[in-house]
């Protein structure tokens, strides 16, 4: 990012005129520079932060100026460093340079959206609203995160007697659930999250199953009968994550070749190759090609930046990278022959750019062309001609 380039957006930051995409690269920069605390950042305090961060880089500060408390000086000693990142990361830009001739396809195919169905276990399929962002699923009755009702064809909403429900996000969508339990999660782009309404008799564990990538924010729900609290367990690809009440993101997609459970707060205990884990906030357990489960400490920041509306890039690959693509923007995928299969790149975009956006600034790194047939994809090496 070029010095007169975050001057620019600190500056609609400052002034309260940043767009979606600037305030989501804000909000994703305070978490990097304070990931061991999950914020969430209203509009005052985002101008606030801007202020303090443009005063620092004006007056060319090492240290930190005067602020209301310990995040907003740790953001303006990080302002000063942010200016002398490398020049090969790609970063957000104002400005549209490439001459790509398939800039106009590229530009009219949008970001995912807020789309989900519900499955009921009678095998009813309800298509959520685009227009909503989430589904609150209550114990007898169905209705989005701002209270209206959902019909399910039968009774307005009632779900006396149904046990199973199965959110599924299609490629290019995402919504929020919350479960009858007060689970909330979050969906990514084609996931699917099973999940029974009604605990039987008997039954003291809570327990879903997901396909794809979930953040999840657990409740904590005391067992009455042993006064203890009731597991909560996500069964996904070969193994079992159980928590008590925690955030954590889970990314168990088939076409991935391993599956990464990433903590963010309280415990979780990670079961897999009849092996276990603990794991402490910071922390990623890796379950590696379905053989061989290791952990590691990671930027979960980085991890949970797609719920925060941002792609985050750190050194990643390109086939990593284009699966991402290809699951939000639902294109498919190819390679030519000379594609860079080795290339790696680093950097950040709002999610909610139309693909050209995503494109344009992986073209920019001098690694690697695209070109796009409708909705087909196809990585090319920069040296082949279109």
């Amino acid at each position: 990012m070029q010095r007169e380039e975050l001057k620019a957006i600190l500056e609609k930051i400052r002034s309260g005129t940043y767009s979606t995409e600037e305030e989501a690269v804000a909000k994703y920069w305070l978490h990097y520079l304070n990931h061991k605390e999950s914020v969430e950042y209203n509009e005052p305090q985002l101008d606030q932060i801007g202020q303090d961060m443009w005063s620092n880089i004006i007056a060319g500060q090492e240290k930190p100026i005067a602020k209301v408390n310990k995040l907003w000086s740790r953001i303006a000693v990080a302002a000063s460093i942010i200016v002398t990142v490398a020049a090969g990361i790609w970063f957000y830009q104002s400005s549209v340079t490439t001459n790509h001739k398939d800039i106009i396809t590229a530009q009219s195919i949008l970001p995912g959206a807020n789309r989900a169905t519900l499955t009921l276990a009678n095998g009813k399929t309800i298509n959520l609203s685009d227009a909503k962002s989430g589904v609150v699923i209550g114990a007898e009755q169905l209705a989005y995160n701002d209270g209206s009702l959902i019909p399910d064809g039968n009774s307005n909403g009632n779900l006396a007697g149904t046990e199973q429900i199965q959110l599924t996000t299609p490629r290019g969508g995402t919504y929020q659930v919350q479960l009858p339990d007060g689970t909330k999660v979050w969906l990514n782009a084609a996931s699917s999250l099973s999940y029974n309404t009604i605990l039987k008799d008997g039954n003291k564990v809570r327990k879903v199953k997901l396909n794809g990538e979930a953040y999840f924010e657990v409740a904590k729900v005391l067992n009455k009968d042993k006064g203890t609290r009731m597991p909560f367990i996500v069964e996904s690809k070969n193994q079992q994550i159980e928590v008590l009440g925690t955030h954590f993101n889970l990314n168990s997609y088939t076409d991935e070749r391993d599956s990464k459970t990433t903590l963010l707060e309280g415990s979780v205990k990670v079961t897999a190759l009849k092996a276990e884990m603990i794991l402490k906030p910071g922390e990623q357990a890796v379950l590696m090609s379905g053989t061989n489960l290791s952990t590691s400490t990671v930027d979960v920041e980085q991890v949970v930046a797609w719920k925060n509306g941002v792609f985050v890039f750190r050194d990643e690959n390109l086939e990593s990278i284009m699966r991402k693509i290809s699951r939000w923007y639902d294109v498919e995928v190819l390679y030519s022959n000379d594609a860079p299969m080795d290339a790696t790149f680093g950097g950040y975009v709002s999610r909610s750019r139309n693909l050209f956006a995503v494109l344009e600034r992986m073209e920019k790194t001098g690694q690697v062309k695209f070109k796009i047939t409708g909705r087909q994809l196809t990585v090319l090496s920069n040296k082949e001609k279109e």
